[in-house]
């Protein structure tokens, strides 16, 4: 979704820039390189935080625009397979991953407390029974 806001602001920093041009109004141009500013920031953050949401299959970023061949059983919704992604996170709280075809529900999961020991169970203080 931070794409489309992305390209949002781009085309309104193109048009903006464009008017202030064609005005000669310095203004218009400043607000417009603002405008452009805040895209690239938006399209930057959206890279980011796409890139830490993963398949927990095939960890790949279902989010961001990868070469890998997607799965037969991927859907399109508006052309887009990152948009179906999206909104099946966004409405539903589960996905169905592009690339391997894993439906995937989202949770909130608890980090464990110690260290190496008890991410492998080894410990008692680890909290999984």
């Amino acid at each position: 979704m931070l794409v489309f806001i992305a390209a949002g602001l781009f085309l309104a920093a193109l048009g903006e820039i464009g008017a202030g041009l064609f005005h000669d109004t310095r203004s218009e141009v400043l607000t417009g390189l603002c405008l452009l500013g805040g895209a690239f920031v938006t399209f930057l953050i959206h890279v980011v935080v796409a890139s830490r949401a993963r398949c927990p299959l095939c960890t790949i970023p279902p989010l961001l625009k990868k070469g890998c061949q997607k799965s037969r059983k991927a859907k399109r919704f508006f052309g887009s397979y990152r948009l179906r992604v999206a909104g099946g996170i966004l409405f539903r709280g589960a996905f169905q991953c592009p690339y391997c075809g894993e439906p995937t529900k989202l949770m909130v999961r608890e980090k464990p407390l110690g260290g190496i020991d008890s991410q492998l169970g080894g410990t008692e203080g680890s909290g999984l029974r």
